[in-house]
């Protein structure tokens, strides 16, 4: 079978699905609208086959789907599963990596060279002014991009504490990117959260400190942390509609 006729079938399947279950929903909650009136899911949302390669298909159904429909978080899986068929792998600004990782979109154009430059300036300006040390975390989807889906919009963090870096001097600058990066193959971020952990805090803990000249003493047991609970839903989750 061809790869464009592969994806027809699969659509006629995925409409065939949210048809049946459409139907067999409303007809359940019947009691629950009362008067009002649900469109039709196929008359509100587009179903060609360049409509799903562009996700407008996803978009549509989404909003008709917060605005009438039940069982939404059910439901949610369905079109999940559909989007990752086509290789979209992203639900409101989150994108779905490997692993079970979710990792926020970070588009490069979001941040411009002006701006860039200007808060390395600021920076640079509080390390004379202050005598401050300057630790800037990156955010997961630089340390575990190998685990971002293959048509991500990454910003180029790296690029960005480079130039920082050179501004604010080595005797300043604390390298916590170099830190996360050699330990990147542990649980330094949370899957479906933005935040490090308390791992990743001690590794960065201990670069400053050898810096500052050992001396803060501070012990962490490797060996003996316990885990409290392996059902977190983080932040992303939530925002990605996915609390899986």
């Amino acid at each position: 079978m061809s790869k464009s006729k592969n994806d027809q079938f699969t659509i006629a399947v995925i409409l065939g699905i949210l048809m049946v279950f459409s139907v067999v929903d409303v007809l359940t909650k019947l009691g629950l609208i009362g008067e009002r009136d649900v469109p039709p899911v196929l008359e509100v949302v587009s179903t060609s086959h360049a409509d799903f390669q562009s996700g407008r298909f996803f978009r549509e159904y989404e909003e008709w789907e917060q605005e009438y429909f039940y069982n939404r978080e059910k439901w949610a899986t369905i079109v999940r599963d559909a989007r990752m068929a086509f290789g979209r792998r992203e639900l409101n600004g989150i994108y779905l990596g490997k692993g079970g990782r979710y990792f926020e979109k970070h588009a490069s154009e979001e941040c411009s060279s002006a701006v860039r430059q200007a808060a390395a300036a600021d920076l640079a300006e509080m390390a004379r002014r202050y005598g401050a040390k300057i630790l800037l975390i990156p955010t997961s989807d630089e340390i575990w991009k190998k685990d971002l889906p293959s048509h991500a919009d990454s910003f180029d963090q790296k690029e960005f504490l480079d130039q920082v870096r050179a501004l604010v001097g080595e005797e300043a600058y604390v390298d916590v990117y170099a830190v996360l990066k050699a330990h990147e193959k542990e649980d330094v971020f949370y899957s479906t959260d933005p935040h490090w952990t308390s791992l990743a805090a001690y590794y960065t803990y201990l670069a400053w400190r050898d810096q500052e000249g050992d001396k803060i003493p501070y012990y962490y047991n490797l060996q003996n942390r316990v885990v409290v609970t392996d059902h977190f839903i983080g932040e992303y989750a939530e925002k990605s509609g996915l609390k899986m």
